[in-house]
């Protein structure tokens, strides 16, 4: 038991679009899509802003999630 709980404490999980990858192309060009796409005229107080604000965030999320993946970071990984 003590083993397992070292191992877990030696190791995290995290997601990573690797550096000059396809799935790092596509990431930025689909967010840039994205941005090009957003509709800007509830921007006319501070709960449009907090809303459009939101769903950005939300959906730059998805993104990452979709273009990324799960690696485990250990004591002896590279960085």
């Amino acid at each position: 038991m003590l083993y397992l709980q070292l191992i877990f404490l030696l190791t995290k999980n995290t997601y990573v679009i690797i550096k000059n990858s396809e799935d790092k192309d596509n990431f930025i060009a689909e967010l840039i899509d994205f941005i090009k796409r957003l509709d800007m005229k509830s921007l006319m107080n501070k709960n449009g802003l907090n809303g459009k604000v939101q769903e950005f965030a939300n959906i730059a999320d998805h993104i990452w999630f979709r273009h990324s993946k799960l690696i485990n970071i250990t004591k002896h990984s590279k960085t």
